[in-house]
């Protein structure tokens, strides 16, 4: 796959388009629609803080789901969602007290170990929902579509896309410039980019989205301890 930075870089220009507000909210519930109806995708997301690095790699689909968590290039994190249950493997004990609620002494024992949740489980509907295509996409959508601006169409890793920026809020009391890259011929987003910044720097974003509407398959690990066995 071609480099996220290299293929926003390297955009060809053509033609402009308004950018009045209804203009804009058309373009961006038409694009947001068809995310709906394609139920799946392939996705790379690129987040770049001060030198440090994150690259999530996935597939969403509507009944399975998996996501990988680089740092600097080591995979952190791993999580799959197959036949209503989910699987979480981590080397970080942050991850294990803070999105699972285990004790400090427990995270520990369980880190690189594969931990299965089920919808009675406390944390299963949080991850569920983070392993979703709203999740996935919600950021480099513009929040506001009366400051957001439509811009020349171009091409993006051989895609003729519209480009949308405006405002996004990723986290709560951070505001960012964010654009998405809108496929001319399908309206579903080719690609998106970020960048905010926060009281401890700056943070950039870059996402690649491909293969709308290919069934996602993923398979369970060969074996996992259930959350509920672990947290008592």
């Amino acid at each position: 796959m071609i480099g996220i930075a290299f293929l926003v870089a390297s955009c060809s220009a053509s033609s402009s388009t308004a950018s009045n507000s209804s203009t804009v909210s058309r373009l961006i519930s038409k694009s947001q629609n068809a995310v709906q109806s394609a139920g799946s995708v392939h996705f790379v997301d690129i987040t770049q803080i001060g030198k440090t690095d994150k690259t999530l790699t996935g597939d969403i689909g509507p009944t399975a789901a998996q996501e990988v968590l680089t740092e600097s290039g080591v995979p952190t994190l791993q999580v799959r969602f197959v036949s209503n249950t989910v699987y979480l493997l981590t080397s970080s004990t942050s991850v294990l007290q803070f999105t699972l609620e285990l004790a400090p002494a427990t995270a520990q024992v369980q880190t690189n170990k594969w931990i299965s949740l089920t919808a009675s489980d406390k944390p299963y509907a949080a991850i569920t929902q983070s392993l979703s295509i709203t999740s996935a996409l919600s950021i480099y959508f513009p929040t506001s579509t009366a400051t957001a601006k439509i811009g020349a169409t171009r091409t993006v890793g051989g895609i003729k896309v519209i480009p949308v920026t405006g405002t996004s809020n990723p986290q709560k009391n951070v505001s960012a410039e964010t654009t998405v890259f809108i496929a001319a011929a399908t309206s579903l987003p080719a690609a998106g980019t970020l960048a905010a910044k926060t009281s401890s720097g700056s943070e950039s974003k870059q996402g690649i989205f491909r293969s709308w509407g290919v069934p996602v398959s993923v398979e369970a690990p060969a074996g996992s301890t259930p959350y509920s066995s672990i947290i008592g």
